[in-house]
């Protein structure tokens, strides 16, 4: 159980449709600003970004797992775009 408290602590990604009518653009970076060892990334997707998005967010999500397990958080945000 140590090892999932740690994989919580270093703070899943998020992952954000810049087309996604449902939330402003302006929203990851509120999420940045009140968690700031938030991982959040912007796709080039909408709403069902696992549809177009797919490659990518498998790739972020393989990167999140393989976060050493030190229960220490890593502070970075990206802007990925195709």
């Amino acid at each position: 159980m140590a090892g999932l408290d740690a994989r919580a602590a270093a703070a899943p990604p998020v992952i954000w449709g810049k087309h996604d009518l449902s939330f402003e653009l302006s929203e990851p970076e509120a999420y940045r600003r009140d968690v700031p060892s938030a991982r959040v990334y912007v796709l080039d997707a909408g709403n069902f970004a696992l549809d177009t998005a797919a490659d990518q967010i498998a790739e972020l999500v393989r990167v999140f797992q393989h976060i050493p397990l030190t229960g220490v958080p890593c502070h970075f945000a990206a802007v990925v775009s195709s």
